[in-house]
C-alpha cells in the first residue's frame, strides 16, 4: 500500500557527518527497490558483487535498486529516475554538505512525487562546534529544524555523557524531532523510511492488541512496535486530535482508517513521521487494511501516553 505519488526522504547534514556512509547502508540493505541522487558517484563505496551496471550515468544494483547523480541538477535525475522501468519504490537524495533541508525538499513538490520525510545527520562529537561556529552555525542549526528525523551519528566516538549531550543539544533546537543514535550511519530502514502495514486476521488483531510487541530481535533493545486496527469508522475531528496527541517517541506511523464525515465513510491514509502528521485520502482499495502500524524508541516512549483512540489495546 503507498500513498499518492513516489515518497521522497531528502538526507541533508553539515560535512562530515556520515551521510554518505548512511547512503552506502542504505544501498547494502534495501529489501525494496530504492533510487538514490548523490553529489558523486565517487563518494560511494558499493561492493563490487552488488553493482550490475554503470552507463555512466545511473548505476544498477542487484537488489534492484538504482543511483543517479547531481551533475545535470535535482530535476534532471527526477526525471530520469521517474523514467526508470520497473519504478522503484521510493527516491533518497542526499543534500550537499552545505544544502539546506527545506529547499531540497520543496523539490518533492514536482509531479508524481510527495515528500516523505526530512533527514539530517550530525556528527555527535563535533556538534557543539558545528552549531556555534560563526561561519556555519546558522546553517547547522537550520539543517537540525528543519529534520522531522535526526540521526545522531558517530556516537561510538564518544562517552556517555558527550552522547547524552549530543542529544540535549539536538533535543533544544528541534524539540519536536524524533533523535536516533547510530554508529557508522546504520539506521534500521523500517525507521529511516515508512513502514507499510499488513493486513491482519482477526485472531492476530486480537493478539497486537493485548501487548504491544517487539518488531524483531535486531531492533528489540531499541524499538517497540504495535498495529492498531479498527473495526468501525473513526470520526475525522477525533482521529486527528489523536494524532496531535500522540508522544515523543512515535517514529513512524503509517496505515489506512475507515473515517466517518459528514455522513460519509472514506478510507484516509494517516502517515506520522517525527513531527509530521498527515491524513489524507487513500489509494483505490485500500479499506481492507483498516489498521495504523506504529513503530516508536523504547528509551523514549511511555504507551501509557498513547491516545486510546490510537493504543494497541484501546476500543474502537
Amino acid at each position: 500500500m503507498t500513498g499518492p505519488g513516489l515518497p521522497v526522504t531528502v538526507v541533508g547534514g553539515y560535512l562530515g557527518a556520515g551521510k554518505t556512509t548512511l547512503v552506502n547502508h542504505v544501498l547494502r540493505h534495501a529489501r525494496r527497490p530504492v533510487a538514490v541522487v548523490v553529489n558523486d558517484f565517487g563518494d560511494l563505496d558499493i561492493d563490487a558483487a552488488l553493482l550490475v551496471d554503470n552507463d555512466g550515468e545511473v548505476l544498477t544494483f542487484a537488489n534492484g535498486c538504482v543511483c543517479c547523480d547531481l551533475s545535470e541538477g535535482l530535476v534532471v535525475a527526477l526525471d530520469r529516475i521517474r523514467s526508470v522501468t520497473p519504478a522503484p519504490d521510493r527516491v533518497l537524495i542526499e543534500s550537499s554538505g552545505v544544502g539546506e533541508l527545506a529547499t531540497i525538499a520543496n523539490y518533492a513538490s514536482l509531479p508524481g512525487l510527495r515528500l516523505d520525510a526530512t533527514v539530517c545527520v550530525v556528527d555527535a562529537a563535533s556538534i557543539d562546534e558545528r552549531v556555534n561556529d560563526r561561519w556555519v552555525g546558522d546553517l547547522v542549526r537550520a539543517q537540525i529544524r528543519d529534520a522531522d528525523l535526526v540521526v545522531c551519528n558517530k556516537v561510538d566516538l564518544v562517552d556517555r555523557a558527550r552522547r547524552a549531550a549530543a542529544r540535549e543539544r539536538i533535543t533544544t533546537i528541534a524539540p519536536s524531532a524524533v533523535v536516533l543514535e547510530a554508529d557508522h550511519g546504520r539506521v534500521d530502514l523500517e525507521v529511516l523510511f515508512d513502514r507499510v502495514p499488513v493486513s491482519r486476521s482477526v485472531s492476530d488483531t486480537e493478539r497486537d492488541d493485548a501487548r504491544i510487541e517487539e518488531q524483531g530481535p535486531d531492533a528489540s533493545t531499541t524499538f517497540v512496535s504495535w498495529v492498531r486496527s479498527f473495526d468501525a469508522p473513526v470520526a475525522i475531528d477525533e482521529l486527528r486530535m489523536a494524532l496531535d496527541a500522540l508522544p515523543a517517541g512515535i517514529v513512524r506511523a503509517k496505515g489506512v482508517v475507515p473515517v466517518l464525515d459528514a455522513g460519509e465513510v472514506y478510507p484516509m491514509l494517516v502517515q506520522v513521521v517525527g513531527r509530521r502528521r498527515e491524513v489524507s485520502t487513500a489509494p483505490a482499495g485500500a479499506m481492507a487494511i483498516r489498521s495504523i502500524s506504529f513503530i516508536a524508541v523504547r528509551q523514549q516512549f511511555d504507551p501509557g501516553t498513547v491516545p486510546r483512540l490510537l493504543a494497541s489495546n484501546g476500543g474502537s
